[in-house]
């Protein structure tokens, strides 16, 4: 996965995981830019990567230009455009639906920003949640 550099953008050079995944309270689309076909739901998202659910397979070792597509929007934007690489994808125990695990590889500054503003919307409402 990958760090923030001092600056607060994302190094692409560094693969180590730096956060802890934080599981989404409500649902966003994953919409493939390529093909312009839904790929699947974010299920928890880093500031470094994300994990999707998703109906078909995704095929792993792969990289898709994507957007997010939001429910409401954030730091003006209604949709999220991102880099990402497939690192894996598994079906799931007891359904027909598919994880999926992928990196961020390529993010706009504005994308960044609106990536850590969803973390940090999605932290206060769990937040809130555990202590209401």
């Amino acid at each position: 996965m990958l760090k923030a550099t001092a600056e607060g953008e994302l190094d692409l050079n560094n693969r180590t995981r730096t956060s802890d995944r934080l599981t989404l309270h409500h649902c966003i689309n994953v919409r493939n830019l390529g093909s312009g076909q839904t790929m699947g739901e974010v299920v928890n998202l880093t500031p470094q990567g994300l994990m999707l659910v998703s109906d078909e397979a995704i095929a792993g070792n792969t990289i898709y230009q994507v957007e997010f597509v939001l429910p409401q929007p954030i730091l003006s934007l209604s949709h999220i455009e991102l880099g990402i690489e497939c690192l894996w994808c598994r079906q799931a125990d007891t359904s027909d639906r598919y994880w999926s695990g992928h990196q961020i590889i390529d993010a706009s500054v504005e994308a960044q920003a609106a990536v850590r503003e969803l973390l940090r919307q999605e932290f206060d409402r769990a937040g809130s949640q555990a202590t209401g």
